[in-house]
């Protein structure tokens, strides 16, 4: 197991005095997964299938174990597929979601707060939106930039998960791996700051998939 999710886990056990959630065969029922990921990178090759573009595609994983898969741009397969896994795997996903504290995110993640009163936005970035509907209940987040390193790890666990990389042909981005010190902090802070606060904006950087 990667050294950077066994933190993870060390931490929200701890945090949580061991509880972990249990996802039920209820739960799995009415349990719908899905990531979209989307070119904001400022770059559209002529080649839909060009890696060197922000890519753009959609993964749903259902209960069942049914992954839907959409690719538009920036990967290897185009169109609309499907393929199943193992059912014990979209447990797993949909626990490490209520065990982030998935429902009680933010919205929308569209700036980096600098913990000064002001707010690091960017021009583009290889924006997401992920989404858990279970029991009734239904969250969607936009992610573009400044989005909690627990947010950006269960993007990733959806791409591992679903195994979108065999449509994409994009294996995951070490670079946008969290760090244990990036886990650490999200898990302890709880407090936001209200809205009012400035943006800087003089941050030109490209955050890509």
């Amino acid at each position: 197991m990667p050294l950077f999710l066994i933190v993870l886990l060390t931490l929200l056990v701890g945090g949580t005095e061991g509880a972990i959630h249990q996802v039920t065969d209820a739960d799995l029922r009415s349990a719908v997964v899905s990531l979209r990921r989307e070119n904001r990178c400022g770059f559209v090759g002529l080649d839909p299938h060009d890696l060197q573009q922000c890519p753009s595609y959609s993964i749903t994983i259902a209960g069942d174990g049914t992954v839907t898969y959409e690719g538009w741009a920036g990967v290897r397969t185009l169109g609309k597929h499907t393929h199943r896994i193992a059912i014990e795997a979209v447990r797993g996903v949909v626990g490490e979601f209520i065990q982030a504290d998935f429902f009680s995110m933010r919205d929308r993640y569209e700036g980096l707060d600098l913990g000064n009163g002001t707010m690091r936005v960017i021009d583009h970035s290889a924006a997401a939106t992920v989404a858990l509907s279970m029991g009734g209940k239904t969250k969607s987040i936009y992610d573009f930039y400044g989005a909690p390193a627990a947010l950006t790890l269960l993007e990733r666990r959806v791409d591992e998960v679903s195994e979108s990389a065999r449509y994409t042909g994009r294996p995951p981005n070490p670079g946008l791996e969290p760090t244990a010190v990036e886990i650490h902090a999200v898990l302890a802070t709880t407090a936001r700051r209200g809205s009012g606060r400035a943006r800087s904006t003089d941050q030109h950087e490209c955050r890509r998939q």
